[in-house]
């Protein structure tokens, strides 16, 4: 017919859009207080990481000297160096997908 508009047409273009059952369950502040506690824990985390890692190395640097020929302890001090580097990087990409999720 000429003239005349469908209802459902109308009501949808003036009502405001819907919110999904996870947006209105949850509000803005519950979600920026819940990934600044990830955050600071992360931040915790790190700070402990990296005393025991500081304490881990110089005490596989002494094992070196000790165990290690001389003609060896660069060698074995770089493997070492590298195995504790891969691990901390897969460390810190994991804690960075966990909290980008």
């Amino acid at each position: 017919m000429v003239g005349v508009s469908d209802p459902s047409e109308t009501a949808s273009a003036e009502s405001p859009p819907r919110q999904t059952a996870d947006e209105s369950g949850r509000s803005l502040f519950d979600r920026d207080l819940t990934t600044a506690l990830q955050g600071g824990a992360l931040a915790v985390a790190v700070i402990f990481a990296l005393v025991a890692a500081v304490g881990f190395y110089t005490s596989a640097q002494r094992v070196i000297r000790v165990w290690v020929a001389d003609a060896y302890q660069p060698v074995f001090s770089m493997g070492f160096n590298l195995a504790l580097l891969l691990a901390m990087v897969a460390v810190v990409v994991l804690l960075t997908r966990r909290l980008t999720e």
